[in-house]
């Protein structure tokens, strides 16, 4: 029978249960950091995805009132301007890629003053074309903070023709 004074751990067995919780512990933290960056990857590309969206609605809203359309390429054909006429050819509404902040900027009405950008996501490409009933954007390129693309493309209609 051992006495109370032999009971207990010895060193060896100590350290194999510290080493074994702390093999745990990295395995705990480096699963959280991992699911923490992918948590934020995908918050990122949501909001991205929503900033697109906003420039697509925008735009197609100001489409449907407008009677024709006109595309110029503006600095080159990766960004182009768009901008809305009425049945009078009286400017109701512009958009175009800024070259100083990468942003998608508006007018609206024939004074051509800058409202500002449409949200405050960086474009990559600014692409459009039109036909005699249709406003097409080609492509709508951004890309989130990790360099993920976002790209959207859509049809809109002219509807006040």
């Amino acid at each position: 029978m051992k006495s109370r004074a032999q009971a207990g751990f010895t060193l060896t067995e100590l350290a194999i249960v510290m080493i074994l919780a702390a093999m745990v512990t990295v395995g705990l933290v480096t699963f959280y950091l991992n699911s923490q960056g992918m948590w934020v990857d995908a918050t990122t590309q949501s909001l991205i995805q929503r900033d697109a969206t906003l420039i697509v609605e925008r735009i197609a809203h100001r489409t449907h009132l407008a009677y024709t359309a006109d595309v110029i390429s503006d600095p080159d054909s990766l960004h182009q301007v768009v901008i809305l006429f009425t049945r009078d050819l009286e400017e109701t509404s512009r958009f175009w890629w800024n070259e100083s902040d990468s942003l998608i900027h508006y007018s609206v009405g024939t004074t051509g003053v800058d409202l500002g950008p449409v949200v405050g996501s960086k474009v990559e490409r600014f692409q459009l074309d039109r036909d005699t009933t249709h406003v097409h954007l080609r492509q709508l390129k951004m890309a989130t903070t990790a360099g993920d693309p976002v790209a959207m493309n859509a049809i809109m209609r002219l509807y006040n023709r």
